[in-house]
């Protein structure tokens, strides 16, 4: 009768879990969090607030298209008029935006504080 050998765990298996579980990190700043550390060409670091899918500010790249505009941690409620939504990973939802942006005027409109600022 063969008995099953187990198989070591290798060090490339520990890197792929300790990396799988990263991406699921929470925010110490309440609730889930999804950190997106460069939003696209906008100069904006944000995390992704779960469930409510809200998008706050982490950082703002000194010389970016946000610099000066908008600041480290205020809460975009709307971009170009959307708000994030379930069923599609926001990741996902954000990447479009920027896509859709790039293929017409090249500019992302963030409604912030009640504001809207492009």
């Amino acid at each position: 009768m063969n008995t099953p050998t187990k198989k070591p765990v290798t060090r490339a298996v520990i890197t792929l879990i300790f990396a799988m579980l990263a991406g699921l990190s929470v925010s110490a700043a309440g609730g889930g969090g999804d950190p997106i550390g460069n939003f696209g060409p906008t100069g904006l670091e944000i995390d992704v607030k779960h469930p409510a899918l809200t998008i706050k500010v982490l950082a703002v790249q000194k010389g970016s298209p946000a610099d000066g505009k908008i600041t480290q941690d205020q809460v975009i409620t709307t971009i170009n008029g959307k708000k994030l939504t379930t069923g599609t990973a926001p990741r996902v939802q954000l990447s479009d935006l920027i896509s859709q942006a790039e293929a017409s005027n090249g500019k992302l409109t963030c409604k912030v504080d009640g504001k809207e600022i492009t």
